[in-house]
């Protein structure tokens, strides 16, 4: 079997492509629903290509303490 790699669907299903040929490969419980055409395919893959290219992959949000209390500096200065 040839390597694959996995794309995310906006519906939240998980597809494995094959890295070759870019074919779709549909797990035996997961079936293509709707008008599965061949544009749909490409929106998909430019999804992907969207988001693995993002210069916002690797974001971690920064969070306030919970524990702040009135007269504290924030933890957001450190």
């Amino acid at each position: 079997m040839s390597e694959t790699y996995e794309i995310y669907t906006p519906n939240g299903l998980i597809l494995d492509v094959e890295k070759d040929t870019n074919k779709i490969i549909f797990k035996k419980n997961v079936k293509p629903t709707g008008n599965y055409t061949q544009e749909y395919s490409k929106a998909l893959f430019k999804a992907d290509h969207i988001l693995r290219t993002s210069p916002y992959i690797d974001y971690k949000p920064q969070y306030l303490d919970p524990e702040f209390h009135t007269g504290q500096k924030s933890t957001l200065l450190e």
